[in-house]
């Protein structure tokens, strides 16, 4: 009969007959028995050495996201591992990680969750591989309505505005939106009198790519334009009859835009009559006709 003794070539008070199980470097010798020692010779080296080498083990980190504006802890048994199951009773029971994206002040993007320092059973008969994983941040959704405006017909509104409004806190520590650029039919010089949709197509500010950014329409409303528009000084001979043209006014035609125009006026005054007595009286003009005078309101 014969034996194999097992030893540690690490630690050489570690020796057994039982083979050994965990990696590492060990030596195997055959013995005899007393009995068999007695009748029997080993002629040739009975002695070899050889390894256990650490089996492969992968640990990733788990994948996480949040929004924008939040912070995040993450868990020591956030990961997988590869194998699955370990070896026996094997078992990794944690890991550390560490990650540039978990303040709350971390901008959109992704961020290598790196993970180190697994804790465990049987850990040290593997050759363990970390793999990063990804924290996603997310942007962060805000409102932001275009402030109700109004202008006169003729006049241009700029499309860069400061004229928006954002709900309380919606923006995050010192982020902000300083103007917004908008588009609407009534901006032009040429939009007549009414209201319109106020479209907010780009708003500038600091650190806006954290956020997404829902527009809301505001309204833009063009009135009218005032101008002077003044009757003539008429005159007449007593006992006659003044028939009125709708001529008799006069308007600075430069304050009329584009083809408006005034045709004619509406005018009243009892000096008209045959049976008006001498003296001064007034002409009034109580409307106006022509084209595009929708636009406008007529002080006379």
């Amino acid at each position: 009969h014969f034996f194999v003794r097992y030893t540690d070539k690490n630690n050489s008070a570690n020796s057994s007959y039982a083979a050994p199980t965990n990696a590492g470097n060990y030596s195997a010798e055959i013995e005899l028995s007393y009995a068999t020692s007695i009748n029997y010779t080993l002629l040739s080296n009975a002695k070899i050495d050889f390894e256990i080498t650490k089996a492969p083990l992968n640990i990733k980190a788990n994948n996480a996201t949040k929004q924008y504006g939040q912070s995040l802890t993450i868990a020591s048994d956030a990961f997988s591992t590869s194998p699955t199951p370990l070896f026996g009773s094997d078992k990794v029971l944690s890991i550390a990680t560490t990650c540039a994206g978990l303040a709350d002040t971390c901008s959109v993007g992704n961020y290598n969750i790196v993970a180190h320092t697994a804790t465990g059973n049987g850990l040290n008969n593997y050759a363990i591989t970390y793999v990063y994983g990804t924290l996603n941040i997310q942007p962060k959704t805000i409102s932001v309505r275009a402030a109700n405006a109004s202008k006169v017909y003729d006049d241009v509104l700029s499309n860069v505005s400061k004229g928006f409004i954002v709900n309380t806190n919606a923006l995050l520590h010192t982020d902000s939106i300083t103007s917004i650029t908008t588009q609407s039919l009534g901006q032009n010089a040429n939009a007549t009198v009414g209201n319109y949709p106020l479209q907010i197509i780009a708003a500038h500010g600091k650190r806006l790519n954290n956020y997404t950014l829902q527009f809301v329409d505001g309204n833009l409303q063009v009135t009218p334009k005032s101008i002077i528009v003044l009757a003539d000084t008429l005159s007449k001979e007593y006992g006659s009859e003044y028939i009125l043209k709708g001529t008799e006014f006069t308007v600075n035609n430069a304050d009329l835009i584009g083809n408006d125009k005034i045709n004619t006026a509406k005018l009243n005054s009892i000096a008209t009559q045959k049976t008006a007595s001498v003296g001064k009286y007034m002409l009034s003009i109580t409307d106006v006709s022509g084209y595009g005078l929708e636009n406008y309101n007529f002080i006379s």
